[in-house]
């Protein structure tokens, strides 16, 4: 694996360098600034690189804004990138995974702990090849995802990959979590829409609940992330947060307005229910993760129950004609 590592600290550098050293399947590149490591990545003569280590306070160019610039390059949408910084605000922890980032390490950091998060990063770049591979392969042939699958989703405010999304929640910290809380967003009947949709189009409708889902939630400070089936995890921080009845109509609301089109015979009704809020406050990070389980499971519950109490009542509407 090639990294990058970008820090205006030649000592912070040099212990990188060290540390890469240890293994016989890393190779490290180093840039001071942020416009120095961009001005590397267009020098034709440099290698493609597999993962970034990105200092966020750095001169000119700060890291979380070289994290953007590099998500805009298609050759970097995936790459793992990996924040080595000594900030532990939640504010920064909460912009570098908006911004694209992978994983987060504050500095002092732990040497073991740091190959550990290098060697996952490693695997992460080969699970997506392995997946834009495999989903190239599926559009060729007409076939679709599975309906657990992961659906890349881009340009959508605060939403980011769920692989980084469970990193992000492991970086909450104690003081953050007397104010966070989970919440899921399901999409009614996604087995119908997965069956009847072609692949662009089932992939364009999460696109589209995603966009309803944020632009909702725009008013607080939120992260959130498709989980498969159909459902979307937000962490949220809690002011003046909507009870659940009234962010679902908003979406829902939001989806109406959009006069959506899947090429569908009959225009499709997308709909969406959400579960209970489920409180993060004194858990550890296996609470957490134990959380947006609940969290999911809880609104795709809701979702059945609906869907259920609806056929009855159509069922019985019919019967009574």
């Amino acid at each position: 694996m090639r990294i990058l590592a970008v820090d205006d600290d030649p000592i912070i550098l040099e212990l990188i360098r060290e540390i890469i050293g240890l293994s016989d399947d890393q190779e490290l590149l180093t840039a001071g600034s942020g416009p120095e490591a961009l001005k590397l990545l267009d020098d034709p003569a440099t290698p493609m690189i597999d993962c970034f280590l990105l200092d966020i306070q750095m001169p000119v160019m700060d890291g979380i804004d070289l994290c953007t610039a590099l998500r805009k390059r298609p050759e970097f949408r995936t790459t793992p990138v990996v924040m080595l910084t000594a900030m532990t605000e939640k504010r920064y922890v909460d912009a570098a995974f908006i911004a694209g980032a992978t994983d987060y390490i504050t500095k002092p950091f732990d040497i073991g702990d740091m190959q550990r998060r290098l060697r996952t990063a490693a695997l992460r770049r080969s699970e997506m090849a392995r997946f834009e591979t495999d989903a190239s392969a599926a559009v060729a042939q007409g076939q679709r995802r599975e309906l657990l699958a992961e659906v890349p989703i881009y340009d959508v405010d605060n939403v980011i990959d769920y692989f980084s999304f469970e990193n992000y929640a492991r970086q909450l910290s104690k003081r953050s979590l007397f104010t966070s809380l989970a919440v899921a967003v399901h999409i009614r009947r996604i087995g119908d829409f997965h069956a009847a949709c072609e692949p662009f189009m089932f992939e364009s409708l999460i696109t589209d609940v995603a966009e309803a889902t944020s632009d909702s939630l725009r008013d607080h400070s939120f992260v959130m992330s498709y989980a498969g089936n159909g459902s979307f995890i937000c962490l949220i921080e809690d002011g003046h947060l909507p009870d659940r009845k009234t962010l679902v109509s908003r979406i829902n609301l939001l989806l109406q307005q959009m006069q959506l089109d899947y090429g569908l015979d009959c225009p499709p009704c997308v709909q969406v229910c959400a579960g209970d809020y489920v409180r993060l406050v004194g858990r550890n990070s296996d609470g957490i993760s134990e959380a947006l389980v609940q969290a999911h499971a809880s609104a795709e519950s809701y979702g059945q129950a609906i869907d259920a109490q609806v056929d009855r009542i159509w069922y019985e509407g019919v019967v009574g004609q």
